[in-house]
């Protein structure tokens, strides 16, 4: 059984927001947050990632097929841009493990404009879950990791964005038009309903 620790963070900035029924289930926010395509397909790679691959070796997989195994030298990068409503709360969920000890590491990850970052030269450690929450600012929140680990590895996995409720707040278009009409229907039959008061 390996260490497990969870760590939750949260934003400075506070949001109101406002729920109308249950919303449906949507895509996810985060493209492959799984690496289960095998690849970092999804992610924007920078920096030196001559040492940063998607594995599926025996025992370094967290869940699933794949898990992103990050060695850079010099430090290198994983990021994200998400599409989000300003104003809503997401918070980042994902699974880190730290493989050797006597490395040089540091690990760090912004979700907008909250940042966590582990001590440099961390101690290692079996995988753990890790949350990071904050509030979208625009339609637009960058996702973005950076880390080295000299000479051994992080591994990542199941990198998730979620809205308040457990699901992306992200309306698809067909979801804003029907509300859109609920709205106009309701605010017709209120209208009518006051003449009729108003009249009787």
């Amino acid at each position: 059984m390996g260490i497990f620790r969870e760590l939750t963070l949260a934003g400075t900035a506070l949001a109101a927001t406002a729920a109308i029924g249950t919303a449906p289930a949507q895509a996810a926010l985060v493209v492959n947050g799984d690496f289960e395509t095998g690849d970092f397909t999804g992610w924007t790679q920078g920096g030196s990632t001559t040492f940063d691959s998607v594995t599926d070796d025996a025992g370094v997989v967290f869940d699933g097929d794949y898990s992103a195994r990050l060695g850079s030298l010099t430090g290198s990068t994983l990021t994200q841009v998400l599409d989000v409503v300003a104003g809503a709360t997401y918070t980042l969920t994902f699974a880190l493990a730290n493989l050797d000890k006597d490395a040089t590491n540091s690990f760090s990850v912004a979700l907008g404009d909250t940042t966590f970052a582990l001590p440099d030269n961390f101690v290692p450690f079996d995988y753990g879950t890790f949350t990071v929450s904050t509030v979208a600012t625009g339609s637009t929140l960058n996702l973005a990791f950076a880390f080295l680990n000299e000479p051994s590895y992080w591994l990542l996995d199941n990198v998730s964005v979620e809205g308040q409720n457990g699901v992306p707040v992200v309306p698809e278009p067909t979801t804003w038009a029907m509300l859109l009409v609920g709205f106009g229907v309701v605010g017709s039959t209120m209208r009518r309903r006051r003449k009729v008061v108003a009249f009787s």
